[in-house]
């Protein structure tokens, strides 16, 4: 099972990624409309 933790942790990452860029489109659609 923990035989890639790297992969957990980086999928984790990109997550947390995708929540910020989303967070940061919202905003700038409001900004834009």
């Amino acid at each position: 099972m923990n035989s890639s933790p790297t992969i957990d942790r980086v999928l984790l990452r990109l997550r947390d990624l995708a929540g910020f860029a989303v967070l940061l489109g919202v905003i700038a659609i409001n900004f834009v409309a």
